[in-house]
């Protein structure tokens, strides 16, 4: 949809700045707070609070899920600063103008949707918990164009792999609390699209996609990175190693999934009966030509690339055993 005018994007970056901004403030005693993190958390809150009409729900998981369970003594530090109250209030504003455009414009209202039969609630949340959830799961990664291109099932299962080693790792190393944070974002990641759907299901329709929870999805390997160095998992050697192998499996798939979207537009959807490879040739081409957004995306590909290999070394410390229970555990 980058061709188009959706807030998606700046929704996802919005959440991405909001967890890294937030997770030294909630999960350490750090003192004095950063004025760039309260910066940082404003305007990220407050653009996820007026970016999409889900936005203050965003919002509240984000901050429930760092800041409970927490110690009293951190609010009291963080309600004590200058700076973070301004920043409270400033997310505050922002949430309440959201509120009120929603109200005023009344954007809940019905347009044109493709209505199923009348369900039950519980028929509606049976078709969601067996059917859909796993196409959220896929949409989070990317089905394509309109959600009508999905791409190659190895991209899908990659992405999983690299997911679930992080969520697992940090499950095995994080307390109870960071057990906890892991655990809730995964949930709640699915349950907003499904109970939404099922309880509107007879006024809306199936309308939920899994790239609407991106904002709150993209803190499950961020948390569960800051989990898995927080409780010393791994090495510095082996933390190194598992940031740059992650970028050489996952970076490429960018690159795969431009390719097969090229495809889908040169050539529509499902209109050729043996799978195409050429992304250069087709009845649609960009009108700078097909290689310009390939060279873009390589060049793209090979800084993110750069930046995974570079910057876990720059920062890697020395580390405690990993055997070495008494690291605290800061949730």
């Amino acid at each position: 949809l980058a061709g188009g005018i959706d807030a998606n994007g700046s929704g996802i970056a919005a959440g991405t700045a909001l967890f890294e901004a937030l997770l030294p403030v909630l999960l350490t005693d750090e003192v004095p707070l950063r004025r760039s993190a309260m910066w940082l958390a404003g305007i990220s809150g407050a653009a996820l609070a007026l970016l999409r009409p889900m936005g203050p729900l965003f919002l509240l998981i984000i901050v429930g899920v760092l800041l409970v369970p927490t110690r009293r003594a951190r609010i009291l530090r963080v309600l004590r600063s200058g700076p973070a109250r301004r920043t409270i209030a400033a997310v505050a504003l922002s949430v309440a103008v959201a509120g009120g455009w929603l109200v005023t414009q009344r954007t809940g209202s019905v347009g044109w949707v493709h209505l199923p039969p009348h369900l039950s609630f519980q028929e509606a949340l049976r078709f969601e918990l067996i059917v859909r959830t796993s196409g959220y799961a896929e949409q989070m990664i990317g089905v394509l164009s309109w959600d009508d291109t999905r791409l190659p099932g190895l991209v899908y299962n990659a992405w999983f792999m690299a997911l679930g080693l992080m969520g697992l790792l940090a499950v095995a190393v994080g307390g109870l609390a960071q057990r906890w944070r892991v655990a809730a974002l995964a949930v709640v990641v699915f349950a907003v699209p499904v109970l939404t759907d099922a309880i509107n299901v007879n006024t809306y329709g199936y309308i939920a996609q899994g790239r609407y929870m991106l904002p709150v999805a993209v803190g499950l390997p961020l948390v569960a990175a800051w989990v898995i160095g927080e409780r010393r998992g791994l090495s510095a050697r082996h933390t190194v190693s598992l940031a740059r192998g992650l970028g050489l499996l996952v970076v490429p798939l960018h690159l795969v999934a431009l390719w097969y979207t090229m495809l889908r537009w040169q050539r529509g959807v499902s209109s050729y009966p043996v799978p195409a490879i050429d992304p250069l040739h087709g009845e649609w081409l960009p009108p700078l030509g097909p290689l310009v957004p390939l060279l873009l995306a390589v060049c793209g590909a090979t800084l993110l690339l750069g930046y995974a290999w570079l910057a876990p070394a720059m920062a890697a410390t020395p580390a405690a055993d990993p055997g070495d229970r008494s690291v605290a555990d800061p949730g």
